[in-house]
């Protein structure tokens, strides 16, 4: 009967972390067990369960915000597709001018098809790392074109660009990297200086020399809230 009792007494705070665990789903990963001052098994136990819970909310925090960054990359180009597409159907072209449609779309559509390659390169952050394969680009030639991305897309879009100072060779406006990523990154800044501008423009600053490779994206307009920038 003693020994009953001291079995018990003992499995007692096993338990009662039983119970606590099994009320953990993956809806409440941000619950932690309780943690006792004494030293025990079970306390130990409890201090793992809870790291490991950390790992498993952090893996979820980063796979939905991957989610919605990928969705947010995706809308633009598809929404600028649909767009292009309507216009060419409401209205009545010649065969150079559907040509050239025809065209755009086919840049727009390949422009995807390297953005959906790099977010799924991006899902996968272990890979992320520097690739010998990556091309050599030029800064100032990605900026060109995510310029002409983004006036294709905004109506009234005015956007100055500059050098800071003259690069002494090309060398210093080139390097390796994965390119509709860098892309991807210079459209949405590009696109968020016009959006939360009050004059619709946008100035960038290419600074190229042998010690320093810089763009700079500057408007005018008001302070982005706390929720905002979040």
């Amino acid at each position: 009967m003693g020994g009953s009792f001291v079995v018990n007494l003992a499995l007692n705070p096993l338990k009662k972390l039983n119970e606590e665990i099994s009320t953990i789903n993956e809806t409440s990963l941000t619950k932690k067990l309780k943690i006792s001052k004494n030293i025990s098994e079970a306390n130990k136990i409890a201090i793992s369960f809870n790291n490991l819970l950390q790992r498993l909310d952090d893996a979820f925090k980063s796979q939905k915000n991957f989610v919605q960054h990928a969705s947010h990359e995706l809308r633009t180009p598809l929404t600028t597709m649909f767009a292009t597409t309507q216009a060419a159907l409401e209205g009545s072209h010649s065969v150079d001018e559907y040509k050239e449609i025809l065209r755009s779309l086919k840049q727009d559509q390949n422009n995807l098809i390297e953005l959906s390659n790099a977010l799924l390169l991006l899902s996968q952050l272990e890979k992320l790392q520097y690739k010998p394969e990556w091309k050599v680009i030029r800064i100032d030639d990605l900026l060109y074109e995510s310029m002409a991305y983004t006036k294709k897309i905004f109506n009234g879009m005015v956007i100055d660009f500059a050098f800071n100072t003259i690069p002494e060779t090309e060398e210093f406006l080139q390097f390796k990297a994965s390119e509709p990523l860098l892309r991807s990154a210079f459209t949405n800044l590009i696109k968020n200086a016009f959006l939360y501008s009050n004059n619709q423009k946008t100035n960038i600053i290419l600074v190229a020399d042998k010690d320093a490779l810089e763009v700079h994206f500057e408007n005018t307009g008001r302070h982005l809230s706390e929720k905002e920038v979040l």
